[in-house]
């Protein structure tokens, strides 16, 4: 008896008979389902390295930096500045920044030590003078700290950041970044299924999108 098999787009053909068994066409369809296996493999991984490869590489959104000046406080700050270079250079120094805000705004204060042993206040105090936030970490001879002060501002106006020691007994340096939560800085809009690549730096940064 004739029977035919086909793989793809050409016809292979098989003769069986009773007393003989051919097992081209079993043979041929063994091959073809490995191909077929592997076909769906290389698509599979095809697909994997496309979806990969469709990556947006953002230009992360310049980050201005500000160098503190003994001496020359208090250091303007406007939303998204690093302030780099920034000492507590005895135990009761004391160094202090500013930055203009309207009432509504959400901000964040994110301050991170860069010496071993420094232990960090902050107080930030409204147009009136009135200290509105604190906070401090604490931080051990084998490492350092951080922290983040957040708060939503009444009072349109200059506000005024104190950083200082805690115990008055350590000196070193620490990062310290302004940045505003609400209304935020334009962001950077984001696509479905498509990965965007940035980068945090210093790491007091934050990026929005």
């Amino acid at each position: 008896m004739e029977s035919q098999a086909f793989s793809g787009s050409q016809a292979v053909w098989c003769f069986k008979k009773e007393d003989v068994v051919n097992t081209s066409c079993e043979t041929q369809e063994a091959t073809r389902g490995k191909s077929l296996n592997y076909l769906s493999r290389f698509t599979a991984l095809l697909i994997f390295a496309v979806f990969f490869s469709l990556q947006i590489t953002h230009a992360a959104t310049p980050e201005t930096t500000v160098a503190c000046v003994e001496g020359a406080e208090p250091l303007a700050l406007a939303f998204g500045d690093s302030a780099t270079g920034c000492a507590i250079d005895t135990g009761a120094d004391t160094d202090t920044f500013e930055f203009t805000g309207n009432v509504g705004g959400e901000i964040r204060l994110n301050l991170r030590t860069l010496t071993k042993n420094l232990d960090p206040n902050m107080s930030l105090r409204d147009p009136n003078g009135v200290e509105v936030a604190t906070k401090a970490c604490v931080a051990d001879s084998w490492s350092t700290c951080g922290f983040a002060l957040s708060h939503t501002l009444t009072v349109a106006g200059t506000y005024l950041v104190t950083i200082g020691e805690t115990g008055l007994d350590n000196a070193g340096n620490y990062n310290l970044q302004l940045e505003k939560l609400y209304p935020a800085i334009v962001p950077v809009g984001l696509e479905y299924d498509v990965a965007v690549a940035d980068t945090l730096s210093p790491g007091t940064d934050m990026d929005f999108f």
